[in-house]
This record gives C-alpha cells, sequence and structure tokens, in this order.
C-alpha cells in the first residue's frame, strides 16, 4: 500500500470525536468525495515511513487510538510535516485525550493545505473540546459556508448548538414567574367526610363538629419564585431562589395557608452530568398562625442525553420544626430517581420515591413509598397539556399508644392516590393562562384518617 492510497482509507474512515457533544459521543462518516490529501507523494520513498502509516492505519481500524498516539509521538521527530503521519498523529492525540496536542497539528494542516476543508474539521472539533467556543464556532461556520455534504452539515449543526449551549450555560440568568389564580377546593381542610365515628369505650358512635369533618371553599392564591444564576467557572455555577405563596380561602380563614422559602445551592457541569448541592428553608403559616419550619440539604445528579433521553436522582436530609407541637418535630431522609424521555412535541418521566422519618413521637413516624409518572403534550406552538399520576405508600413504624380512644393499638396504613391533569395556552412570551383539575382519594385502615378532595383551578403565569 502506498501513502496515497493510505490517504484515500483514511478518509473512509469512522471518525469518533474527542469531545462528546453534549455529553454525547458524536460520529461522524468522511463522504467519499471529500478532498484528497496529497500525502507528501514527494517523500514516499522512504519504507520506514510507510511502514509506519501502515502499523497506524491498522491501529485506527482497531480504534485503539491510545496505541496510535503512543507510535506517532514516537516516531514525530522523524516523520512529523508529512501530511499522512500529521492526520494519523493529530487525530489519535484529539481521540487519546490530548487535544492540546493535537490542536497544533490540525493547526499546521490547515495552514499547510487550506483547502482541505477536513483538516479545518478537526481543528474546530479540537477547539471546542479546549473550550475555545469562539474559534470552534468560527470554523464550523466557514465549512457550512462550503456546502458539505448532508451528514457533515448535519454534525456541524449539532456541535453549533452544544456551543450555544455552552454559552447560556456561561452566563448570568434572572428569571421570575407570578401567577394569580383562582379555584374550589371541596376538603380545605383534609378531613373525613364520616358524620360519626366509633370510640373505644363508648357503646354509642360520637358525632363529629363541623370543624372535624371536611369542607368546602372557593379560593384565590398568589404565587411568586425568583431566582438567579451565575458561572463560578466554565463547569460550575451558583444559584441562589426564593418564592411565596398565599392561598386564601373565601368561606374559611382558619385553614388559609401562607409559604415563604428561600434555596441556594452550587452546580457543577461535567459532560452529559450535572451534579448540584444545595441548602433551603421554608416557613408556613396555617390560619394566620406561624405553624412549621423545615431546612435541610439536597444533593442531585441528572444525566441529560442528546438522544432525549434524561436520568436523574436525588437524596434529601430535611429537619421539620413544628412552631406549636414541638412533639411533631421531625427528621426526614428522602431519595428520589427518575428516568425521562423528551421530544420535540412531548415528554414523560417516571419517577420512584422513598423516605422515611424520625419523629419525636415514635409512633408518629412513617416510612414513604411512591412512583409517580408525568407527561407533556404540546399541541402547537403555543399550546400545552400535561398531567401527572402519583401513588403514595405511608406506612407507620410504631402502633398508636393505648391512650389513643380511636384505635390504641392500631399501626396506620395509609395509601394516596393523586391525578392532576391540565392545559396552557401562551398568549405571549411571557405572559400564559391555565386551567387545571386535582384529584385526590387518601385511603387508611382507620377511617377518621380517609378523605377524599378535588380542586379545580384557573389562572395567568406572568414571566419575566
Amino acid at each position: 500500500m502506498n501513502i496515497r492510497s493510505l490517504s484515500a482509507t483514511l478518509l473512509a474512515i469512522h471518525i469518533v470525536l474527542p469531545q462528546a457533544v453534549n455529553g454525547e459521543e458524536f460520529t461522524a462518516q468522511a463522504n467519499s468525495d471529500a478532498p484528497q490529501a496529497e500525502a507528501g507523494a514527494e517523500a514516499a520513498t522512504d519504507t520506514s515511513l510507510l511502514a509506519t502509516l501502515q502499523k497506524l492505519n491498522g491501529l485506527f481500524r482497531a480504534d485503539d487510538y491510545d496505541t496510535a498516539y503512543q507510535l506517532a509521538s514516537d516516531t514525530a521527530a522523524d516523520y512529523e510535516g508529512d501530511e499522512s503521519f500529521d492526520f494519523f498523529y493529530g487525530f489519535s492525540a484529539m481521540q487519546s485525550g490530548h487535544a492540546d496536542q493535537a490542536v497544533f497539528i490540525f493547526e499546521r494542516l490547515s495552514n499547510n493545505y487550506p483547502y482541505n476543508p477536513r483538516y479545518q474539521t478537526e481543528l474546530a472539533r479540537c477547539y471546542y473540546a479546549l473550550g475555545n467556543y469562539a474559534e470552534a464556532e468560527r470554523l464550523f461556520l466557514q465549512i457550512k459556508e462550503l456546502n458539505p455534504p448532508e451528514n457533515v452539515a448535519r454534525s456541524v449543526d449539532k456541535f453549533l448548538d452544544a456551543i450555544e449551549e455552552k454559552r447560556r450555560q456561561q452566563q448570568s440568568i434572572a428569571s421570575a414567574l407570578i401567577t394569580l389564580a383562582g379555584g374550589y377546593d371541596s376538603n380545605i381542610n383534609s378531613a373525613t367526610d364520616l358524620e360519626e365515628v366509633e370510640v373505644l369505650d363508648f357503646v354509642q358512635p360520637v358525632l363529629l363538629n363541623r370543624d372535624s369533618r371536611e369542607q368546602d371553599s372557593g379560593y384565590l392564591q398568589l404565587r411568586g419564585v425568583a431566582s438567579y444564576s451565575a458561572p463560578m467557572t466554565r463547569r460550575s455555577r451558583w444559584n441562589i431562589g426564593a418564592g411565596v405563596s398565599r392561598k386564601d380561602n373565601t368561606d374559611s380563614n382558619a385553614f388559609d395557608l401562607d409559604t415563604a422559602n428561600l434555596n441556594a445551592g452550587l452546580q457543577w457541569l461535567r459532560g452529559t452530568h450535572t451534579l448540584g448541592l444545595s441548602a433551603n428553608f421554608s416557613h408556613y403559616w396555617f390560619g394566620g398562625d406561624s405553624l412549621l419550619n423545615d431546612g435541610g440539604l439536597r444533593f442531585s445528579w441528572k444525566n441529560q442525553r442528546a438522544s432525549g433521553l434524561r436520568y436523574t436522582s436525588d437524596i434529601s436530609y430535611n429537619l421539620q420544626r413544628n412552631r406549636v407541637d414541638q412533639e411533631l418535630d421531625l427528621n426526614r431522609l428522602q431519595w428520589q430517581a427518575g428516568i425521562g424521555y423528551s421530544q420535540p412535541r412531548w415528554s414523560t418521566a417516571l419517577t420512584l420515591l422513598l423516605a422515611t422519618d424520625d419523629p419525636q413521637t415514635d409512633y408518629r413516624g412513617r416510612d414513604t413509598a411512591g412512583l409517580s409518572l408525568q407527561g407533556i403534550y404540546r399541541a402547537g406552538a403555543a399550546t400545552s397539556i400535561y398531567s401527572q399520576l402519583q401513588y403514595r405508600a405511608y406506612r407507620y413504624q410504631e402502633a398508636l399508644p393505648t391512650t389513643n380512644i380511636l384505635a390504641a393499638g392500631e399501626t396506620r396504613d395509609d395509601d394516596l392516590v393523586q391525578f392532576l391533569a391540565g392545559a396552557r395556552h401562551a398568549l405571549h412570551k411571557q405572559v400564559s393562562l391555565y386551567i387545571q383539575a386535582n384529584v385526590m382519594d387518601y385511603s387508611s385502615n382507620i377511617d377518621l384518617y380517609s378523605y377524599d378532595r378535588y380542586l379545580a383551578e384557573a389562572g395567568v403565569n406572568l414571566t419575566f
């Protein structure tokens, strides 16, 4: 095999990029009509060079780029400057994690052979791997102007999209969302609809008063959230956020609910992987009175693949401190893991949840297992339909004390089934309307704790 034929072989190799685009391995097939490398024909008389090129070609066919790079490095002093050798050398360097070395080699090839777009393409990929997105973008745009084959054009577009995403990651981002909503809640106090319950040591059932039974009401709700995120380094960010919410029941202020929360954290980006560590604090008011503090830490991981697949996992530890009754204080350990898939018109996600509570009183401790399935369908440029189905199993760790007149010695087993569905329509980039319905069925082996709840809500979202 002569050096010219080796060059032709090179242009038919399946090239695996040295760096993931959005973390995905990306492959490009060299087009058979691509310009042929001249291969330094005048220098082709050196049989040692020919033998080296044959060895490198064999290592390329075996995808053994580490060995190829070592061989090229060992013989560079003798053969550097030959077009075919430099291509082997530069590409094996890029593939084996030495993009800083590869960039010098492909710069030389691009300067010496400016009419061969193959070398510009490899140089652009080197710049991308090194984080020099401005130079990579300049070269990719030049390549697009040459009207390359369709597969090459698609590859270039993916890189350009990836560069744009990298830039967004390196920018400061501030956002805010305000929601104004109104609706109907069939059970604002999450209470039973039973009129009477059986009580231990009582011959006759005990009638429940109105406050102990479910109450319905219309409501108005105001929610607001704001966030700010800024880069620390090329692959890390810090973020901070805050939110408030008020639900004002029109028929009973005793069950109004107000919340305020703060969160701050760090994110680290590594290819398709995003790691996060954050702290959060929330305070709740019920009926206008201070009720609960909830604060903790959360560690998260997400892997977003270019194929549309998404994997998530997070673990959190929270301390809940009840301002009314310290016996209701508890510590909660929770783990979630999910898998999602997104396409331009729709997306779906399945999430598993496991949690355990460590309370002040043992019989209030419970273990939780849950599963949720959610989906979004984009019916058009401005309209989307969304839904969520979830199931939670609550298993209490200890039996109720003998002093409990409703179920002394019983251990609670509760189950929740919840379904939410809604639609959203954008009137403007910053204004959207939505309507949704929420149905909950909470069942318990102790009748007093079982209830149904239905909510219907409509509102407007203002985005800034």
